[in-house]
């Protein structure tokens, strides 16, 4: 189980091939990352997700964050569902779930970047429940 870490701040690829190595046949590798819709709406600069697309979707693959404005980070990775899935596949992994979590209606403020009034309308994180063949 990975709740955020290697899923945002490793290369996609190079993880997943090491969990795929270290993991039993039938194994499982559940994980929660940022979902990809949740980076569109991430604006470049550091601040707070908006409504409205900032970055585009498809490609987005690497996102540094160590020059921007607000909160300067480090470098984090983000892939569109489909290439997630296609990197499953080529992989050797079976995807069993895929949740998009979202926050009760008493929830309120800001967690990281996104307000939970945002989060009820548009998903900000993803589950995987994978399982390797």
């Amino acid at each position: 189980i990975n709740e955020y870490g290697a899923a945002i701040w490793c290369v996609p690829e190079l993880w997943l091939r090491e969990a795929h190595r270290l993991l039993r046949p039938g194994g499982r590798l559940v994980f929660l990352a940022n979902h990809p819709m949740a980076m569109t709406c991430a604006p470049v600069d550091g601040s707070n997700i908006v409504e409205r697309l900032c970055r585009p979707y498809f490609d987005m693959h690497t996102l540094d964050w160590r020059q921007v404005e607000v909160e300067p980070g480090g470098v984090t990775f983000a892939l569109a569902l489909s290439d997630w899935a296609a990197l499953f596949d080529r992989i050797g992994f079976a995807i069993e779930d895929l949740r998009e979590p979202r926050p009760p209606e008493s929830a309120k403020g800001t967690r990281g970047f996104v307000d939970a009034d945002w989060a009820r309308s548009w998903p900000c994180e993803v589950v995987w429940k994978l399982r390797r063949g």
